[in-house]
């Protein structure tokens, strides 16, 4: 980047980045994600900082896959779980007073809002945690407002499983 800007080529650095970004496997990227999230001040985010990141953590994950092949328990394989557990759980699926346990995903995630501020989730990971839902029946109001509409709705019932719950059952 820095030979192309010398030679007065106009340069997209943002652009170049994420073109660059996106060519890490996902564990990768997640980790470059959070430690840009902890700046301070995005404007910070250019290729030094970029490149020191991708540096710092590409040698970190040489120590832990290293620390994995020899079965040691150091600090570095540590590491590596930092941000994942698996944890029991006794989980209610909405509608239903039925408790059950299952072994989740447990993710902790850290993002910043518009003003910056660092917010800290834990989230679990969970197949099923809502029964099917079906579409509601039409009143013969609703059908004759659809009809007016000239709406197309399909005849068959319509019947999902949410995959993504975020604190409602009523999807």
């Amino acid at each position: 980047m820095a030979q192309l800007a010398n030679r007065e080529e106009d340069v997209n650095q943002r652009q170049l980045l994420t073109q660059i970004f996106r060519k890490f496997s996902q564990p990768i990227q997640l980790r470059i994600l959070e430690k840009k999230s902890e700046l301070e001040n995005p404007k910070l985010w250019d290729w030094k900082r970029f490149h020191a990141i991708v540096d710092d953590i590409i040698s970190k994950k040489e120590l832990i896959e290293e620390a994995q092949i020899t079965g040691s328990n150091t600090e570095a394989n540590l590491h590596s779980n930092r941000n994942r557990r698996k944890e029991t759980l006794r989980i209610t699926t909405f509608g239903s007073s039925e408790v059950k346990e299952k072994t989740c995903d447990i993710v902790f995630v850290k993002l910043k809002d518009d003003q910056g501020k660092l917010l800290s989730f834990t989230l679990f990971k969970a197949d099923v945690i809502t029964n099917y839902i079906s579409a509601p029946q039409f009143r013969k109001e609703d059908l004759k407002f659809i009809d007016q509409q000239e709406l197309q709705l399909p005849n068959e019932a319509l019947v999902t499983n949410p995959t993504i719950l975020l604190g409602c059952d009523q999807l």
